[in-house]
């Protein structure tokens, strides 16, 4: 039996490869890692088919030649769909790494926004101080209901418990009115990760502590979290330059909060010009 449509069939899957992958990217933005990965190998496995498929279409109809033109320019457009997938997988996934980078490094900086907020609810309640730098992830979360998560970077590598952020250690004992509005607040960091691994149980952190005690939801430190191993000094990090980072977006640069409550995104070559207030001190240290 021979089917009219078939040569609409190959540019379908090719369609179904390409929607695939995006379904996929999107999943991995919203932290459902686990179908992602099943909508990633299923777009693949469905371009090479459409692409295989198309390929024999083609030289099936220039053997016969088939006079339609539609079914030429159905099988191209399916080989240039399932081509440009598989060049995609076969170039580290291309699309996957453009897309997810300039989402992530977009969504670092909704996160740092959202610290801002919280420090400005903080202030506000406590003389217009800064929180202290050395307790500030501890402080945002009980007094200025900080989610766990609005302290992560995705490209950092930091899992909830940790933050991806550390606070100018400059800003200890300082209001709102004494900083100057273009001082660096907060800023990405690696401090913390230790060569020995995750050693203490997330429900260590002093905020979590605190609300255990009070008998207050902690489920926001995980499902797992009495359990769950962080790097001790991952946390209520605070320092200077030396402490800044760039590592999380390929050493391209770093979302800075300011203290105008602007975040933005600094070039590694423009860090030496960052005003950090005054000279800086080591990095705090449990």
């Amino acid at each position: 039996m021979k089917y009219k449509k078939e040569y609409l069939y190959p540019l379908l899957i090719a369609v179904l490869s390409f929607v695939s992958i995006i379904i996929g990217i999107i999943l991995d933005i919203f932290w459902i890692r686990d179908a992602w990965f099943l909508f990633i190998v299923m777009s693949f496995i469905l371009a090479i088919v459409a692409f295989i498929y198309s390929i024999f279409l083609l030289i099936k109809y220039i053997s016969q030649k088939n006079r339609f033109m539609k079914n030429y320019i159905a099988n191209i457009l399916a080989i240039l769909l399932a081509g440009f997938v598989l060049y995609g997988f076969i170039s580290e996934v291309v699309l996957y790494r453009i897309i997810n980078e300039s989402v992530s490094k977009q969504r670092c900086g909704t996160h740092l926004s959202g610290l801002g907020k919280s420090i400005m609810i903080y202030s506000n309640d406590n003389k217009y101080l800064y929180p202290d730098p050395n307790s500030w992830c501890d402080l945002l979360i009980l007094f200025a209901d900080a989610g766990t998560r609005i302290f992560l970077c995705d490209q950092s590598n930091a899992i909830v418990g940790e933050s991806s952020y550390a606070m100018n250690i400059n800003l200890k004992g300082k209001t709102l009115e004494q900083v100057d509005l273009n001082t660096v607040v907060l800023f990405e960091t690696i401090y913390g990760k230790d060569p020995n691994g995750r050693n203490v149980n997330v429900s260590s952190r002093y905020s979590y502590k605190v609300l255990k005690e009070k008998g207050e939801d902690v489920g926001f430190f995980g499902e797992n979290h009495e359990r769950s191993k962080v790097y001790k000094n991952r946390w209520n990090q605070a320092g200077g330059p030396g402490m800044l980072t760039a590592e999380n977006h390929k050493d391209k640069g770093a979302n800075i909060l300011f203290a105008d409550g602007s975040v933005r995104w600094i070039p590694k070559e423009d860090f030496n010009n960052l005003n950090w207030g005054q000279e800086t001190t080591e990095p705090n240290i449990e």
